[in-house]
């Protein structure tokens, strides 16, 4: 959900992804994910391996922390304030994102508005930081942010549960 981050103020970690069937595909991210899993920070869950829609098999799997290593990282990001803001916008949109059923979860990317554009197929590119593929997901945030103005004012942890209930609506009305 880096299309939420410049709620918070925040860049996207990344903007460039692969569109799948089964979701998004960040090749950035998932070096990352497997460093960390190589030095031990993090630990991969149920790995299995999955056929994609090219045919092609990968590996599948949930990641957690590992705290024996992971709590002393977490504790140094306390002194750095851009990190802070970042483990707290992944906090916010992780609530957020609990609040949908596990089928919901794994339908989520579905319904975003930047990652359903019709403009991408699966198999394709999508770099939401180009012109043509607007950052929807965070004008929708805007919108809603302006539609209740007259209501209340918005923290960025509403403007983020608020985009994640949208999501529920869609799921649920498809």
């Amino acid at each position: 959900m880096n299309v939420l981050a410049p709620i918070w103020e925040l860049s996207a970690l990344d903007s460039d992804l692969l569109k799948r069937q089964g979701g998004p595909y960040y090749p950035a991210l998932q070096q990352d994910l497997d460093r960390l899993v190589g030095i031990g920070v993090a630990r991969v869950l149920d790995p299995s391996h999955i056929k994609d829609e090219m045919g092609r098999w990968r590996l599948d799997g949930s990641y957690k922390l590992n705290t024996e290593f992971s709590k002393p990282i977490m504790e140094c990001l306390k002194y750095f304030p851009e990190e802070q803001r970042l483990v707290e916008f992944a906090c916010e949109l992780a609530l957020a994102l609990s609040s949908l059923s596990d089928n919901e979860f794994d339908d989520a990317m579905t319904e975003d508005i930047t990652y359903s554009t019709p403009l991408v197929t699966n198999g394709n590119r999508l770099d939401f930081s180009r012109t043509e593929f607007k950052n929807l997901s965070y004008l929708a945030t805007k919108e809603i942010e302006q539609r209740m103005s007259a209501l209340v004012t918005m923290s960025p942890g509403e403007k983020v549960h608020s985009y994640i209930r949208y999501l529920h609506m869609r799921l649920e009305s498809a």
